[in-house]
């Protein structure tokens, strides 16, 4: 037990290894110079779960990396988003217990940002996410960018307290679109994202006077589904801690077991880090056979030949979070998660032969006395993904067939993977 946390913790950090890499992997982009040239290359932002205070640019994979802020460069780009750097009033409370109290009012500071262009147009909506996790909203007008006011604080009524919103950004926007037919809307819009692009999106469908140039769609979860197929080698190995009582399972080393293994996945990728972070599903079917003699010798006179044979069959569900790290038109993607299994065909015999002196005695028995039908494991691996196809290789690592509490056991498997997106 000791040796397979020792592992799994092994993974987890080579896991967090590969996340830090991750942070750091650049994507197809583009910045735009300060005289309004736009120079394409591969662009990786220093804070992919927030708006990004520093970039990183290099026009060609062969060259080092250069470092922008909002003050060296317009903006920049990639193949799903678009930034802007500009100078930008900026809430200045601390999140917290502390976040309300009774003033009306709430502080602000100026800042130099990249902000995220959500609608870009005539009129356009911009967003920024600060190193409080605090969301920002903004309209761009002929005085520059104007943040959307939305505050919170405390009233005291009948003697309770109470959190009263005040929607300041709710007339700002029924001045800056002008738009009669949004007024429905304005009178139930959240200052949410989502609500927001709705909101300018209806705007351009019913009362813009010109399409809008850009339009980022709302972050959503990616679900996707395929088939996936390939072969597993098996292993099985026995550990007795209680003498020699098992010594026809742990002594013998059994033959590795190759086999189909297949089925389908589910998988749900997080809009937000670039669509980096997936929780990969799979239902599988699984199997494995091996057999091995062995010759338990007392002495020359007396011993036993085992002719064993245990496999299983499987129907088994994993789940794993994936880490994809864009290169080129491909994505190289890493593994980690858990795998349960359950059996639904078991093979557990052991043709015995017992020699005592000139008397061979034989018997049909099983293998394993107790054998469970459940069992759980870890599972690590890596792979590469083109359009639809994606090749991988894993190793799981689970504990066995083995329902004595005394005899351990452990099935190790290495997969070779194809699988297919729909």
């Amino acid at each position: 037990m000791r040796t397979a946390v020792s592992k799994c913790l092994s993974l987890l950090g080579l896991f967090a290894s590969i996340n830090t890499f991750a942070q750091k992997n650049s994507e197809p982009g583009y910045i735009i110079r300060p005289n309004g040239d736009t120079v394409h290359g591969f662009v990786s932002m220093d804070d992919r779960a927030r708006s990004p205070r520093m970039i990183n640019f290099k026009e060609r994979t062969s060259v080092a990396l250069q470092t922008f802020s909002p003050l060296q460069i317009k903006g920049f780009g990639t193949a799903t988003k678009t930034f802007i750097g500009a100078v930008i009033k900026v809430d200045d409370k601390i999140p917290g217990n502390d976040q309300f109290n009774y003033e009306r009012e709430t502080r602000y500071r100026t800042d130099t940002v990249f902000m995220e262009t959500l609608v870009g147009g005539n009129k356009s909506l911009h967003y920024y996410n600060d190193r409080e996790s605090k969301e920002h909203f903004y309209i761009k007008d002929d005085l520059g960018y104007t943040l959307l006011l939305y505050y919170r604080y405390f009233k005291d009524t009948m003697g309770a307290r109470q959190v009263i919103p005040h929607k300041r950004y709710v007339p700002q926007l029924a001045s800056y679109l002008n738009c009669q037919d949004l007024k429905n809307d304005l009178f139930v819009l959240e200052y949410k994202e989502k609500p927001l692009i709705n909101l300018f999106k209806k705007y351009y469908a019913s009362c813009g006077k010109e399409e809008n140039s850009f339009s980022r769609q709302p972050h959503k979860l990616k679900l996707t589904s395929g088939v996936i197929g390939g072969v597993s080698i098996t292993s099985l190995s026995f550990n007795f801690n209680g003498g020699n009582n098992y010594r026809y399972l742990t002594q013998p080393n059994f033959p590795s077991s190759t086999n189909f293994a297949g089925g389908v996945f589910f998988n749900i990728t997080f809009p937000k880090n670039s669509g980096r972070w997936t929780v990969a599903n799979e239902l599988m079917y699984t199997s494995y056979k091996s057999s091995v003699i062995f010759r338990d010798s007392a002495n020359m006179d007396s011993y036993t030949i085992n002719d064993l044979t245990l496999g299983y069959s499987q129907i088994r569900m994993n789940n794993m979070l994936r880490l994809s790290l864009p290169v080129g038109t491909s994505s190289l993607f890493f593994n980690l998660g858990i795998t349960n299994a359950y059996a639904v065909s078991e093979t557990n015999t052991n043709e015995q032969e017992s020699h005592r002196l000139s008397t061979t005695e034989k018997f049909s028995k099983k293998a394993l006395e107790e054998a469970r039908k459940y069992s759980q494991g870890i599972i690590a691996g890596a792979g590469v993904s083109f359009s639809k196809l994606g090749l991988q290789a894993r190793y799981e690592i689970s504990n066995g067939m083995s329902g004595i509490t005394a005899l351990t056991s452990r099935d190790n498997k290495i997969y070779f993977l194809l699988s297919y997106q729909f």
